[in-house]
């Protein structure tokens, strides 16, 4: 066996095991003993097809199809064409996602799902839908299918290492690599079926190579998890009566000074009924310190009830109400939500969210500390593109310099992504 043959069958090996990395690596010495290896040129078309790279998986099979004749790169040439305008579509959803339109761009995402193009990345933001949705089945079954293929994809596992941490999936279980068994079988002399699905002639000759086909990767993921995450949350009407203030809330005056006097019956009642807001503005002015040992326990399993379930429901009540255009209510649930969200894996995303709603006030001084705290605390977080990005444009007429780094670090960091882009280079450009 040729060298150029045995490279090609150590990426596909590569490949089984979830290494497409690896994979794309030894492909490319295998191209470099035979750059016209047909079976090369088709297995790295798709795998580049599956990292969304399109204009170089369309150069493999154009490659092949111009010197071998292969009628199965041909048909791939023929089937991409629809790829550009998912891939168009890919753009527009992820433009959704980082503007929180969680539904709008999960809709996009489903579309695009129809062929298996840029599979990885439409993968990890399918699983970021879900997970902003409080969906963690669905969203393990998506990180699951990007690991099925690249075991050692950075977004998926910080992901799925995410959803263990806060509880929501099982941790340690056993990892289930899924191998992509439909193959083809290629022989030189005989001519190459389009459309083939299982194998043909696997023993006839030492010549023949296995290749896969983009159509049949089928994904056997099974549901390893059981929804741990059932929040039936009970909203209460909020009547507002003086009679009902002075009933639940009793206050002192010391001087020209109120002072709330701890009610535990009232509070007991919030905390039995998961009345997020009222719990809420009850504890927000309440002093520990002088509390009694009943008042304490109260207090502090109020706090602990609105960083375990409260955090989540200010926050789906921001994204409805971001959603409806209710920018100023939606920034008050978030401002409730990430004052008991750290540690919570939502904190990130509500950083952000506080970011964007500011931004959408105008409110750019606001928006900036919210988007610096979260570079701070999430430097390689899921908005890291989309944030680098911000901070530059937003910085570029008050500090340019401080402009130039953001700008610089979102090119060398993701010099593939869209988001550096003209303004981008404009602004390094700038003196």
């Amino acid at each position: 066996m040729d060298k150029s043959s045995k490279f090609y069958r150590k990426a596909v090996k590569a490949f089984e095991k979830g290494h497409v990395d690896k994979a794309l690596i030894i492909g490319k010495k295998s191209l470099q003993y035979n750059n016209k290896n047909s079976s090369t040129l088709n297995f790295m078309g798709l795998l580049y097809y599956f990292k969304g790279e399109l204009g170089n998986a369309q150069k493999m099979w154009n490659i092949n199809y111009k010197y071998n004749g292969d009628m199965v790169s041909k048909k791939y040439l023929q089937d991409s064409k629809m790829d550009k305008e998912r891939l168009a579509l890919y753009i527009k959803g992820v433009k959704l996602y980082d503007e929180i339109k969680i539904k709008d761009s999960l809709e996009i995402f489903t579309q695009c799902e129809q062929s298996d193009f840029n599979f990885i990345n439409l993968n990890n933001y399918i699983a970021g839908c879900y997970i902003k949705k409080g969906d963690y089945k669905q969203s393990e079954n998506h990180i699951d299918k990007v690991l099925s293929m690249d075991r050692r994809n950075v977004a998926a596992l910080k992901s799925k290492k995410m959803l263990q941490e806060y509880g929501v999936i099982k941790k340690n279980y056993k990892k289930e690599i899924i191998y992509l068994s439909i193959i083809l079988i290629f022989i030189v002399s005989v001519p190459i079926i389009i459309g083939c699905r299982s194998y043909f002639n696997k023993n006839k000759g030492n010549n023949s190579q296995k290749i896969y086909t983009k159509k049949e990767y089928k994904e056997k993921s099974e549901d390893k998890n059981k929804d741990k995450v059932q929040n039936q949350q009970k909203n209460l009407q909020n009547k507002s009566s003086s009679k009902t203030k002075d009933k639940n809330v009793n206050y002192a005056k010391a001087g020209d000074i109120q002072k709330q006097v701890f009610d535990l019956n009232t509070l007991n009642g919030y905390i039995n009924a998961k009345d997020f807001y009222k719990i809420y503005s009850y504890i927000e002015n309440i002093k520990e310190e002088p509390l009694t040992v009943n008042e304490k326990l109260a207090y502090h399993k109020s706090v602990e009830l609105l960083k375990s379930e409260g955090v989540k429901f200010f926050y789906e009540k921001a994204l409805d109400e971001n959603k409806n255009n209710k920018i100023k209510e939606a920034k008050e649930n978030l401002l409730r939500a990430k004052k008991f969200s750290n540690n919570n894996y939502l904190d990130e995303h509500i950083l952000y969210f506080l970011a964007t709603t500011y931004e959408k006030e105008e409110d750019i001084q606001n928006s900036l500390v919210y988007y610096n705290q979260y570079r701070s605390k999430y430097k390689n977080g899921n908005y890291e593109e989309v944030v680098l990005y911000k901070l530059a444009i937003l910085n570029r007429f008050n500090d340019i310099n401080l402009a130039k780094k953001y700008a610089q670090e979102l090119k060398s960091s993701h010099a593939s992504s869209i988001y550096n882009n003209s303004r981008i280079n404009d602004i390094l450009n700038e003196k």
